[in-house]
């Protein structure tokens, strides 16, 4: 209704809705004119659904079409609003799903520009994100029960003006210290730094070798065009899937054990390909990575790939790259129209995990949808 021209992201969750929490859907819309005012959400079921609008005009920036990703966490909704202005990224934090949130009240502005690594306006001048456009590629949530903490990563560049030929940045890794987390940096702080550091993740020279990559447009995103485009709990531990780019560049996998100390915040890859430090399943046309779900108790993983999509899965506790089996065709039986990996979801039904994957990309510009389970 307000000139919106797609739905770039959904999430549901219990939520506060007017004061009462409830169970609630909400859409993220694409604007590609600019000046995107509004989510939209509602609390109805069934076949026909009534959707309220809440206006964000007054936090959101003239440069906004759309939404990279969103989350429910601790009762509260997150949403990250891909923007090329000073104060990107833009994410909120809703306390209450009402049409006319006030600020500090119903919604908060949680200062992502300032977050290291991670935004435009980080106050080292090293941990800034010099990208054109800076959102927030995907959400996480890991820890104890009742004590989790909310992940968040992003691509991105950072060029010191002295030698441009370093980048010293290129997004990263961010999670809350707390589960209600106030704006940056918050009284904790609520917020740390846990971007991997070494060879693995760089090479050691970002932007010859291998750094992440970083969004070229602001709505209408794909998985490939993310450099961190899901995160998943498995068997105890996180992943997040990474696509980089440069001489070294390529998916990688990588995985967290919990701990609540940032000084042991250790990340590990997971490959098996020596230097080159890729998680391709030895199929150097796997450029992409653009799935990761767990689905019962599997770990699943999907690339996109010029001779139809790939999918892996493993079901070892603490697995390499050899530990996952390929599990389907390539693209489906249809290698020419399924190329690229749109969305992937797990849904239990009946005592059985059905993993749906949506997918397309080849020439006749169709979408496809695919189910399986874990037979």
């Amino acid at each position: 209704p307000d000139g919106e021209d797609g739905i770039d992201y959904i999430a549901g969750g219990t939520v506060s809705v007017d004061g009462t929490l409830a169970e609630a859907l909400f859409i993220g819309p694409s604007k590609s004119g600019g000046d995107l005012n509004y989510l939209y959400f509602t609390t109805d079921s069934g076949s026909t659904l009534d959707f309220r609008p809440m206006d964000l005009t007054l936090l959101m920036g003239p440069q906004s079409k759309g939404v990279s990703s969103m989350i429910v966490f601790n009762n509260n909704l997150y949403v990250a609003f891909p923007d090329s202005g000073g104060k990107a990224p833009y994410l909120l934090k809703i306390v209450d799903a009402v049409e006319s949130p006030v600020e500090n009240n119903h919604v908060f502005d949680l200062i992502a520009k300032s977050m290291p690594s991670v935004g435009k306006g980080a106050a080292l001048p090293g941990l800034k994100n010099g990208a054109g456009i800076i959102g927030v590629d995907s959400f996480g949530i890991f820890g104890d029960v009742g004590d989790e903490n909310l992940y968040l990563a992003n691509g991105g560049i950072y060029v010191d003006n002295a030698d441009p030929t370093k980048v010293k940045v290129d997004g990263g890794i961010v999670r809350s210290t707390t589960i209600d987390p106030a704006p940056y940096p918050g009284p904790g702080p609520d917020w740390e730094d846990i971007t991997p550091t070494g060879t693995d993740w760089d090479a050691g020279d970002p932007i010859a070798l291998r750094s992440s990559i970083y969004l070229r447009n602001t709505n209408k995103l794909i998985p490939a065009e993310k450099a961190f485009p899901a995160m998943a709990v498995f068997n105890g531990d996180l992943y997040t899937i990474r696509n980089t780019e440069g001489v070294n560049g390529g998916p990688q996998l990588w995985k967290q054990i919990y701990n609540v100390s940032p000084a042991l915040n250790t990340w590990t890859l997971v490959a098996e390909n020596g230097a080159t430090c890729f998680t391709n399943m030895g199929d150097p046309l796997n450029t992409s990575i653009t799935l990761l779900i767990v689905n019962g108790t599997w770990l699943y993983i999907g690339y996109d790939n010029v001779n139809g999509v790939q999918i892996y899965r493993t079901n070892v506790a603490t697995p390499g790259e050899s530990d996952f089996t390929q599990v389907s065709t390539d693209g489906f039986g249809d290698a020419a129209n399924n190329k690229k990996i749109y969305n992937g979801v797990s849904i239990a039904s009946a005592g059985t995990d059905y993993l749906w994957i949506l997918t397309g990309g080849g020439a006749d510009g169709k979408v496809r949808v695919y189910r399986t389970n874990n037979d």
